[in-house]
């Protein structure tokens, strides 16, 4: 890793990029809170339209997710059609 001087940051798009990350998690995060009691414990048949359509909601906003140390996040909500 280099000294300090070796990095050139625009503090605005840095404070534009991270209220756009925070933004993501916060959605995520409330699609989750939503998602989560749907996933079954055992297998079961079908699915609901709701949980479909958080499933969708998901994918999108994990672009929006800058790598952290080269880790992207890609995982998405289950598939719980049994």
């Amino acid at each position: 890793m280099g000294s300090w001087d070796t990095y050139v940051v625009d503090l605005d798009e840095l404070l534009q990029v991270m209220d756009r990350v925070a933004a993501n998690l916060a959605k995520l995060q409330a699609i989750w809170d939503r998602a989560e009691p749907m996933i079954p414990s055992s297998p079961q048949r079908g699915t609901s339209r709701e949980y479909e359509d958080l499933r969708r909601a998901w994918m999108p906003l994990l672009a929006g997710l800058p790598p952290i140390d080269g880790f992207v996040v890609t995982a998405e909500l289950p598939d719980i059609v049994g």
